[in-house]
């Protein structure tokens, strides 16, 4: 048997396992594609970071009364 009558064989037998591994065989090899493609585009911008920390205000700080144990 053929691999391309194996792969219809397959895809027509058991559709669910047969898309299933296709589908999990495609997305490393579009990590490995698709992201250099981006970046080298043109009209690519990168995201801003995510702040990782509060920025402090530039006061003193008011400790709050009354709530003491």
């Amino acid at each position: 048997m053929s691999f391309i009558r194996a792969l219809k064989y397959y895809s027509l037998e058991y559709p669910f396992y047969f898309y299933g591994i296709a589908l999990g065989a495609v997305g490393p090899a579009m990590v490995l594609t698709v992201l250099p493609l981006r970046r080298n585009s043109r009209d690519y911008k990168r995201i801003p970071d995510v702040p990782t920390t509060y920025p402090m205000p530039n006061r003193a700080r008011l400790h709050p009364a009354g709530y003491d144990d």
